[in-house]
């Protein structure tokens, strides 16, 4: 078999096992905190139970990372299938506190085991020239399947039941689980490396000295904690914005939020390619300036069209700057390490995930959404300095390493 036929059935296989996990987590998304109210726990303690799984992925996303790295892309992919077959039932067993956090805690450390890996995967497999749009790629099945699984969630509640939505999501994931052990041949076949963004060299297949990569990677992560911090805020306070803020229904606030969100991923897709022509550091600086602009739309948006018009930029900037970011890290770092670096940036990316809801919440409580939203933008745009002065000549610097190594 060729190396381009590989390639093909790798890529195809990752789409597929995205697709199927993801779907399982959008279901989750739907069914998770209506089964905690309906065991009668309470929204705090659903709170509790969501910041448990987000740290539990902080960590898990490096290890399994770490692991891709040492394993292969199959091992992180059967962890994450079958950690999910198995945890999700047991949540339709109990209602007590302290198992439902436990789960939780369970979910977040084996389920992110397929992001790093598919990333990485994903980033070498397109062709030279196409690590971003790799990276696109992934972040469009992860939100196709995310999008999906409440409309499946929905009707699995309301004509079968809590029990029904865990066991299709743990069906899924046995299903990502057969097509892993069917695909490991093509999963298990050395990545190559390739060429990456203009001006930087294809990331070289030792280890090399880790000194250029790290100033790199560290910076380039502190860049990503403004950015998903915005991005965070905008899921998580937008539909408040339009209920509480401009005293709409939900069914039309509900309905942007779906046709904003499903153009997420074919604008990922693209971004991602704009990404490959036009330079990493481009894009980053244009999604830093969408999504702070997005914030500060809605922060000062007199209607519904207002808010979908900062929504449209809130999902613009993620899809600007998601892929060229992780495309970056890919850039600079060895093969042999991509892994585990991708791991720890994602672990970055959760950490801004958690920093910004709590941010605008507490800054709500005390001053006003207006304010809030406007700290939030703020905290964004500290990503571009940061991005001018930081990132830039680190990667230089990493560029230069690979091409000595």
């Amino acid at each position: 078999m060729s190396t381009e036929q590989i390639a093909r059935r790798r890529i195809a296989a990752i789409v597929i096992i995205l697709l199927l996990r993801s779907m399982g987590t959008g279901i989750l998304g739907l069914a998770l905190p209506l089964y905690f109210s309906a065991v009668g726990r309470s929204p705090g303690e659903w709170g509790l139970a969501a910041g448990v799984f987000a740290l539990a992925t902080v960590f898990g996303e490096p290890f399994w990372g770490w692991q891709s790295d040492r394993l292969g892309l199959a091992a992180p992919f059967l962890a994450a299938g079958l950690g999910a077959a198995l945890l999700v039932p047991a949540f339709g067993l109990t209602a007590n506190l302290a198992a439902l956090l436990a789960l939780q805690l369970g979910r977040g450390a084996v389920e992110t085991g397929s992001a790093p890996a598919a990333r990485k995967a994903l980033a070498h497999s397109l062709g030279p020239g196409k690590r971003a749009a790799g990276i696109g790629l992934f972040q469009a099945c992860n939100g196709a399947g995310i999008a999906l699984g409440p409309l499946v969630a929905g009707w699995l509640l309301e004509h079968l039941g809590y029990h029904a939505a865990f066991v299709a999501c743990s069906a899924l994931s046995l299903a990502a689980v057969v097509l892993t052990l069917w695909s490991r041949p093509v999963l298990s076949s050395p990545l190559q490396a390739s060429e990456g963004d203009a001006g930087l060299p294809a990331g070289a297949p030792d280890a090399g000295p880790p000194g250029p990569y790290l100033r790199a990677f560290i910076a380039l992560a502190a860049v990503a904690v403004c950015l998903f911090a915005g991005t965070a805020v905008g899921r998580s306070f937008l539909p408040l914005l339009g209920t509480e803020m401009l005293a709409l229904d939900a069914s039309p606030v509900a309905l942007m939020l779906g046709l904003t969100g499903a153009l997420g991923g074919p604008l990922t897709i693209l971004c991602g390619s704009l990404a490959d022509r036009w330079g990493r550091l481009p894009l980053i600086a244009a999604g830093l300036l969408c999504v702070a602009g997005g914030l500060l739309g809605c922060a000062m948006a007199p209607s519904l069209a207002a808010l979908g018009a900062s929504a449209f930029l809130l999902t613009a900037g993620s899809a600007a700057g998601i892929p060229a970011g992780v495309a970056l890290i890919s850039d600079v770092t060895p093969v042999s390490r991509q892994g585990r670096m991708i791991g720890l940036y994602g672990a970055c990316e959760n950490l801004g995930i958690t920093v910004g809801p709590v941010l605008c919440g507490l800054v709500w409580d005390a001053r006003g959404p207006r304010l809030a939203l406007v700290v939030c933008a703020l905290f964004v745009l500290l990503g571009l300095p940061l991005l001018l002065r930081g990132v830039r000549p680190a990667v230089r610097s990493a560029a230069a390493g690979l091409e000595r190594g």
